[in-house]
């Protein structure tokens, strides 16, 4: 996966972080006909609880790819769009609806924060994060 037009980028960047947490909860149970708002609530408690629990995987994944690195070379915190971290992502996160909503999720947390503290010495431990 390496062509952002696959997904709707600009869609999901204009998303409110619940919004993109619901998105990503539709996609991993799926969806169809028929949701209530409670089904739509409980799928975003499902991606939110998901992004957190694989949220020092993704980081590692996300933080220690070449690419990133070279974009990052000089340790400070530069200026990569959702874009960038979408094709990053593709290498974690197989889904590319999921990749997509997980690089603006990185964007907005800021790449400086997401990635404190990732380092190839450590393998990626328990859950935590924002």
């Amino acid at each position: 996966m390496t062509d952002a037009d696959h997904v709707p980028l600009d869609k999901y960047q204009a998303m409110t972080e619940d919004e993109l947490y619901e998105e990503l909860g539709l996609s991993l149970l799926g969806s169809g006909p028929g949701m209530t708002p409670d089904d739509r609530r409980e799928a975003r408690g499902f991606g939110r609880d998901w992004f957190h629990n694989q949220y020092d995987r993704i980081r590692h994944g996300i933080c220690l790819h070449p690419k990133l690195q070279g974009y990052r070379k000089d340790g400070s915190d530069v200026l990569v769009d959702a874009g960038a971290v979408y094709g990053i992502a593709g290498h974690v996160v197989d889904d590319p609806v999921q990749a997509a909503i997980v690089g603006v999720l990185a964007v907005r947390i800021g790449l400086t924060v997401f990635c404190a503290g990732v380092s190839p010495e450590e393998p990626p431990g328990g859950a935590c994060g924002p």
